[in-house]
């Protein structure tokens, strides 16, 4: 958040058509738009500022994200669905007073009912969307489809670089098919040559401004000539009382248009309350007429202090080092001075007061029984007379640790959880000899039902899954699906992450909720009748599940909109019993956090007496079987020194 605000003034009217950048953002709640097919009415020669999907050249594209709920399901109301957001890039500041937007199409239910915007400047950038322009107006769209323009006011003229777009419901539930999607043909700007004042800072609807601030705003403009109109004489500014409830403004001052007339004009400073809503409006005074302007308003930063850095959620290994940071600015002196911390940690009987008056706080060694649990700061403006506060948001600090823990030695035990697998189906599975240490493994007999790991195991965000699988040599087949671990049921009943054999070799793993699915090459790479090490972990700060076969990497599964289970691990097969495993499994684990390449290359290594290359090395070119070793040694120095020489010019050169 920032006190003041520097604006990066627009000096002319740029053309209405100009071919634009238009960035997609997919992170975290956001949803990727894709194109697919569609016809889209475009206006020609209108003065529309198109948009027209120019980041794959194809203006007949609509914009369509994916299906995350699966199949006929209301994607705005599906746990997994992000929601939906496109960033458009329109080049540079333009002056826009109204969105043109084409919906979908006229026989389907994922058409968008309803959208948001929000805008930044130049100056202000991508990623600060929202921060010198609060206007952020939501519109309702009709049914019809792409072939139909519909029209939408801004309430203000709007001075932007960046718009985003965001989804926010569909038509799902009426007689159309559809609705797993979110989807729209086309979206514009009409782009204006301002005919009253424009251009205010600070900006529409602007939050957190300095009490200290001078207006400014631009001058209206000649159609003909983009100037400032020749015959305006003066701006007659209007101000408010800073009561939110009373949008009423009063005649504040006259401004000389200037001789030449001035394209931007200004007036202050003022000072200010703090946290008020003050109203503006600048009218224009011309020879013979008074164009009365927008009505635009603004909210100063409030009294109490303003915390611009929240403290992070922690996932340490016992015996780390933990700090929780906030950062927060006093209103009074516009910086950290004058402020005091208490950290305090969330406790039944009274939250406990925590470490020293810091806006850090440290804990030199964790333990878990003693340090996990929530955290919060209070920031105290020191001055007595002052004496406002605000608070942090409550974070979490969690231990890195094994939390179940299931090796199948004769029993479906968990050793560290104490969530015991259950078996009531047909085709009890057995016992026999694993491959870790000297224990043993469970045996899925041909169709068996699953085993089922209760949920209490598996509450945290980030986690790891792994395990060791043999697969039956004479089970599986072209077209069979092998579930090993099916992990939760999505909302139309479908495991959230599952991952097995199919086709009889190659290994299948993906997610319900986003992301793709994975597979190995239809090969013999990973036979049947042997061990194989398998290790899928997710990292909630990327949306990435990592998925490792015998100790190394083999692929990332991007996109996936996990945050936690809430149904049952099934183990040989699905929840349903249609995708049975036949073949052994042996000591599964479940951690906490995502492991790290070393933790399992170190684990697999420890079964199986192999050298395993984690991270490739610059330089490795070769080694003793004419592959790189992940050594750089003379094998790499020969190789390198024999073709020395070599180039690729022609003629030769000399």
């Amino acid at each position: 958040m920032k006190f003041q605000i520097s604006r990066k003034r627009f000096s002319g009217i740029i053309s209405a058509w100009i071919v634009l950048t238009v960035a997609l953002l997919c992170t975290g709640a956001k949803a990727e738009l894709i194109h697919a097919g569609g016809n889209v009415t475009l206006i020609a020669g209108s003065q529309y500022y198109p948009v027209s999907q120019a980041s794959d050249g194809n203006p007949a594209a609509t914009w369509v994200t994916d299906a995350p709920c699966g199949g006929s399901a209301d994607y705005f109301n599906c746990a997994s669905a992000p929601i939906p957001i496109l960033l458009i890039d329109l080049g540079s500041d333009v002056v826009m007073d109204a969105i043109a937007f084409w919906n979908y199409a006229s026989t389907n239910a994922n058409n968008v009912t309803e959208f948001s915007l929000r805008f930044a400047t130049d100056a202000d950038g991508p990623d600060n969307i929202g921060t010198s322009i609060g206007y952020n107006p939501v519109f309702t769209t009709d049914v019809p489809g792409n072939e139909t323009q519909q029209d939408f006011a801004l309430e203000t003229i709007i001075v932007a670089r960046y718009v985003e777009f965001t989804a926010t419901d569909n038509m799902y539930g009426g007689a159309l098919p559809g609705g797993d999607r979110a989807g729209f043909g086309d979206i514009q700007f009409n782009v204006v040559n301002p005919d009253k004042a424009w251009n205010p800072y600070p900006g529409h609807e602007a939050k957190d401004i300095g009490r200290n601030i001078t207006l400014q705003w631009n001058a209206m403009v000649d159609p003909n000539t983009s100037e400032p109109v020749l015959s305006l004489l003066e701006h007659v500014l209007y101000f408010s009382n800073g009561d939110p409830a009373d949008a009423n403004v009063a005649e504040l001052a006259r401004i000389p248009a200037g001789d030449p007339i001035a394209a931007q004009a200004e007036y202050g400073p003022l000072s200010l309350e703090f946290g008020k809503t003050y109203y503006w409006r600048v009218d224009e005074i011309t020879d013979s007429n008074t164009i009365t302007g927008d009505l635009w308003s603004f909210q100063t930063v409030p009294a109490e202090p303003l915390i611009t850095q929240m403290p992070q959620d922690l996932l340490v290994f016992e015996g780390e080092t933990a700090s929780f940071e906030v950062s927060a600015i006093n209103p009074y002196s516009s910086d950290s001075d004058g402020l005091m911390y208490q950290w305090y940690k969330v406790n039944p009987g009274g939250d406990l007061p925590m470490g020293e008056d810091s806006p850090v706080y440290s804990i030199a060694s964790v333990n878990k029984e003693e340090h996990e649990g929530q955290y919060y700061c209070v920031v105290t403006i020191v001055d007595p007379d002052v004496n406002t506060t605000s608070t942090s948001i409550t974070v979490t600090l969690v231990t890195k640790q094994l939390i179940g823990h299931w090796p199948f030695d004769g029993n479906l035990n968990d050793e560290v959880g104490g969530n015991d697998g259950v078996f009531t189906g047909v085709g009890d599975p057995s016992f026999e000899t694993g491959i870790v240490g000297e224990g043993q493994a469970v045996v899925f007999p041909a169709g068996g039902s699953p085993v089922t790991v209760p949920t209490a195991a598996h509450i945290y965000a980030a986690w790891t899954l792994s395990w060791w699988e043999n697969s039956d040599p004479d089970a599986g087949g072209v077209g069979t699906w092998e579930t090993m671990i099916g992990c939760g049921a999505g909302p139309d009943g479908w495991e959230i992450f599952e991952f097995g054999r199919l086709d009889g070799r190659r290994y299948a793993f993906g997610f319900n909720i986003g992301g793709s699915y994975q597979y190995t090459p239809d090969d013999d790479r990973y036979p049947r009748d042997h061990w194989h090490y398998h290790v899928v972990s997710f990292d909630p700060t990327t949306n990435t599940a990592s998925w490792y076969i015998d100790g190394l990497k083999y692929t990332d599964n991007t996109g996936v909109n996990f945050t936690v289970f809430d149904e049952d691990f099934y183990i040989g097969n699905v929840r349903g019993g249609s995708q049975p495993y036949t073949g052994w499994i042996d000591d599964l684990k479940l951690y906490n956090y995502p492991l790290d390449p070393f933790e399992i290359a170190e684990a697999y290594t420890a079964e199986i007496d192999t050298i395993l290359c984690v991270s490739p090395i610059a330089g490795d070119v070769t080694g003793p079987e004419g592959i790189p070793d992940c050594t750089v040694n003379m094998l790499d120095f020969v190789l390198f020194a024999s073709q020395w020489l070599d180039h690729g010019y022609l003629p030769d050169r000399p």
